[in-house]
């Protein structure tokens, strides 16, 4: 009678009436059991995500994510997790103990569409720094073309200015031989016109000389003539 009485205090300790205060026992269930949830969401996070997400995730450092999908992934497995240990306080008041399957199936596809989100995000920043480099190349290619142009036209300006130069030059090279001639031409004639000059004076003085002589000699006969006049008056 003992033993019937305590099977029946044991049936009466995990019989659980819809809206009652939760027994001891069921405390301690739902202890073990949201300590198993979590242990499994934790093992599933770990082993359900593929190597390439786990990559992303280990890259993280070196490109940007979208903070929306990393929240929205904390999000989901809280909210996983959450909701699996409700699911299972709920099956076991109304007596059911079913897993979690198809929370960790409904995680699954939600990590999928998290990491084909992620792909579509680095799908656009691939594009965006492909357009981003082929604009750079671009412009670049832009740019050497340009200074090519610029520097094709330095040097033919350059290369006029060197010419016209070298035209002053000759030019200026050809007036200043002219005048050499012209001036050796005048040393010349001055040469000529100082020795003429020399040989005139020479010829001057000659003649002054003759001059001078003949006026003496005509004043001597003037003295002898008017000697003889007064001899023959006398």
């Amino acid at each position: 009678m003992s033993e019937m009485h305590t099977m029946s205090d044991v049936e009466d300790e995990s019989f659980v009436v819809l809206g009652s205060m939760p027994t001891p026992f069921m405390e301690q269930y739902f202890s073990c059991n949201a300590h198993w949830q979590e242990s499994t969401t934790n093992k599933m996070w770990t082993q359900a995500i593929p190597n390439n997400f786990r990559q992303f995730r280990a890259d993280e450092s070196k490109m940007t994510t979208s903070p929306k999908s990393i929240q929205s992934v904390q999000s989901a497995s809280t909210t996983a997790s959450i909701n699996g240990s409700n699911a299972q306080a709920a099956s076991f008041i109304i007596g059911e103990t079913k897993t979690t399957s198809i929370d960790e199936i409904q995680m699954l596809q939600h990590l999928t569409n998290e990491q084909e989100n992620v792909k579509e995000v680095i799908q656009l920043i691939n594009v965006a720094l492909r357009e981003s480099l082929t604009s750079f190349q671009k412009r670049l290619e832009e740019n050497k073309a340009e200074h090519k142009c610029r520097q094709v036209g330095m040097n033919d300006e350059h290369t006029a200015i060197v010419d016209l130069l070298k035209e002053q030059n000759d030019k200026l090279k050809q007036l200043v031989l002219a005048a050499e001639t012209r001036a050796t031409d005048q040393e010349k004639r001055a040469t000529n016109l100082e020795n003429t000059l020399e040989r005139t004076l020479a010829e001057l003085n000659e003649l002054k000389k003759n001059v001078s002589e003949k006026e003496s000699l005509l004043k001597n006969m003037a003295q002898e003539i008017e000697r003889l006049e007064l001899e023959n008056r006398n």
